[in-house]
């Protein structure tokens, strides 16, 4: 009885704390809130420097496939705006028809490699300040053992490593750019080979890497999960890789054993500070087990909501939910130790074209409506290029400035942190609520993982089942034959998710207190907000769309003039046709003389170079950008205090400053 005690405590206290995905909230069940009784508390101390901003803070993002586009977009370079840069990391590069066009070889790749979009990109966030990460991922045509499958194992080990070899030495030789290099991504799900068909791939990684540059930064195996398996293993992938190159040499470039700069796992599941700091320790342990340096670096590469996996979209990555999520999860990571992260992603419009599948493998249930603007999809910023407001939740962390200062919140759904720099304060914080369903089935997991037995649960007759019923509020906890303690210690969990789902329907109000302030006086004040009225793109969906729609046709009316300036009507007009039955205008240019195809090119780029204006525009609204909803001169004498009632699923960043 004590064990079964002591877990249902501890499963109390891990849904106070859990700081998991809520449930959406539009905009028109806003203002239907009542205030809350009850009041959180923060108090920021200006005097107490904790150190500089961690590198985790800067924004992390993922492309999913090696971009096809210059960065001299509009939406790239509000980017490198908006955000400071952090490890960005690029997938699937030996894929690009840039890199590898049909029928082409090694010959000639580092020439293709410097002229791609993919190093126009390396370069620009570079010269950003952020740190890139590319992935070795996609096997190119001549190198496949399995002809169809980009995910191939190589048929050649060694020229594969002549692939890793020529790629490291143009980036960190040519380009002077210390990148890092994953090998592959879920290759437990997406390597079509067994797992040492993968561990073997890392090893001629590591010798093409090293024979390039003997410094070049090696690492993996991005795993779906940090316990994650190839299917017909017992043990974690991570946990074999180590084991593996604790034991492999490469006595070509003088290695006792193969080298683990950096290790790499994702989570598309409920990001808490429990979870990273049962995950991070398990991963140095086995670090320090097979005597590789525990402060590895470790890197959350690819994370996101995903609560209706396995749909496609998941809808509340469009809205302040998101949004609201993004600060508790990178707090999180920050506490564990976790030092980079690359967000799940950058772009969305690639989803358009996968399907149900994800790189090639049927595990999707619904296709993406390409009609739809907002579907739910994975990016910070829509296929239009229309940002969100998690786009914005980024945008937020990136504006602090200076050295961490100690905050802290008496409320488990307030997250919070501060900076200072010199004679500038900033507060941000977000109170996000996590969602029944999502709590349930983490509190769940945490039971059967940690510490629960079967024999525990069959005999307290508490199934999975039951469980999840008697949380869920389904199931009386009165009704139960168990012992009188482990009633009680249920009945704190189910109050706790009760008191949860008044705090998703009710603002709650915010005591805030900052204390040696290094100023006083006048002091300038300002805020941003993002919640379900504000910074909030999704809000204005129907308006969003409709300006869309006006810029493409603006843009095609443009393309069009631009042509029937050089060429008869009835040739314009053919263009229109064919352009009207949905042919892509690759196709068109193919078609035409040798004399009209530089004459569409220009136009094309023309009405392209007009869209994307337009949709800077559209990104410039008040209510899509982050948007400062106070700005007003405050007096203070080295403190002040304020109150703010704020909704479910918000974000706020206050700013102080001489």
């Amino acid at each position: 009885m004590n064990t079964i005690k002591y877990i249902f405590k501890a499963t109390t206290i891990f849904l106070a704390i859990c700081l998991l995905t809520g449930r959406v909230l539009l905009a028109k069940e806003a203002d239907a809130y009542t205030a809350s009784e009850d009041e959180a508390h923060i108090s920021v101390d200006a005097s107490r420097e904790i150190g500089p901003l961690p590198y985790i803070f800067r924004t992390g993002v993922f492309f999913a496939h090696s971009p096809e586009f210059p960065p001299d977009l509009p939406i790239a370079r509000r980017f490198f705006k908006d955000q400071k840069t952090g490890s960005i990391e690029i997938q699937k590069p030996f894929l690009s028809p840039q890199l590898f066009p049909p029928g082409s070889t090694l010959e000639g790749y580092p020439e293709r490699l410097s002229k791609s979009d993919t190093v126009r990109w390396i370069k620009e966030i570079h010269k950003n300040g952020g740190e890139i990460i590319f992935n070795l991922m996609g096997m190119p045509n001549h190198l496949r053992a399995v002809k169809a499958d980009g995910h191939s194992r190589p048929y050649d080990y060694e020229r594969w490593a002549e692939l890793v070899q020529a790629t490291v030495d143009y980036i960190n030789n040519t380009l002077h750019i210390d990148a890092k290099y994953i090998l592959w991504d879920e290759p437990e799900l997406f390597y079509n080979g067994a797992e040492e068909d993968y561990l073997k791939l890392y090893k001629y990684s590591v010798l093409g890497a090293k024979r390039a540059d003997r410094n070049a930064k090696v690492g993996g195996p991005a795993a779906s999960t940090v316990n994650a398996a190839f299917k017909d293993k017992k043990t974690p992938l991570i946990h074999n890789f180590i084991q593996y190159c604790s034991k492999t040499s490469l006595p070509e470039v003088g290695l006792d054993r193969l080298p683990i700069d950096f290790l790499v796992w994702h989570d598309f599941g409920f990001i808490t500070s429990k979870r990273m700091k049962q995950e991070a320790p398990l991963v140095r342990k086995w670090l320090k087990d097979y005597r590789y340096d525990e402060d590895t670096t470790l890197i959350n590469g690819s994370w996101n909501s995903w609560r209706d996996f396995p749909k496609s979209g998941s809808r509340e990555r469009d809205t302040e939910y998101l949004a609201s999520y993004i600060l508790p999860a990178v707090l999180a990571m920050d506490e564990a130790g976790i030092q980079r992260h690359t967000f799940f992603s950058l772009f969305e419009n690639w989803q358009i074209g996968e399907g149900t599948s994800i790189y090639g493998r049927e595990i999707l249930q619904d296709v993406i409506d390409n009609k739809l603007e907002y579907f739910g999809g994975f990016g910070l910023i829509t296929k239009s290029y229309i940002v969100k407001p998690v786009y914005n939740a980024f945008k937020a962390i990136s504006m602090l400035e200076g050295d961490k200062v100690e905050a802290s919140s008496n409320d488990p759904l307030v997250s919070v942190i501060g900076s200072r720099d010199g004679k500038k304060m900033f507060l941000l914080f977000s109170n996000f609520i996590p969602d029944d369903r999502q709590v349930i089935r983490q509190a769940m997991k945490s039971l059967t993982e940690k510490v629960y037995k079967k024999s525990d649960l069959k005999r307290y007759g508490l199934t999975t089942k039951k469980m999840k019923g008697i949380l869920a509020g389904e199931v009386a906890v009165d009704e139960l034959t168990i012992p009188p303690g482990v009633k009680d210690d249920l009945k704190e969990a189910v109050a706790f998710l009760k008191e949860a789902d008044k705090r998703r329907n009710n603002p709650v109000t915010v005591k805030i207190n900052f204390e040696n302030l290094p100023f006083n006086g006048n002091i300038k004040y300002e805020r941003y907000l993002i919640d379900p009225d504000h910074s909030n793109s999704y809000l204005l969906r129907s308006k969003v769309e409709a300006a869309i729609n006006i810029a493409r046709k603006m843009a095609e009316e443009e393309a069009y003039n631009y042509l029937s300036e050089k060429w008869d009507k009835e040739d314009v007009q053919h263009i229109q046709n064919l352009k009207n039955k949905g042919v892509n205008p690759r196709k068109i240019i193919k078609q035409l003389p040798l004399d009209k195809k530089a004459d569409m090119k220009a136009a094309i780029h023309l009405g392209e170079k007009i869209l994307h204006e337009k949709i800077d525009e559209i990104n410039e609204w008040p209510e899509v950008r982050l948007q400062k909803v106070e700005e007003k001169i405050i007096q203070t004498t080295g403190d002040y205090q304020e109150t703010q009632v704020i909704k479910p699923y918000s974000v706020n960043l206050i700013i102080l400053s001489k």
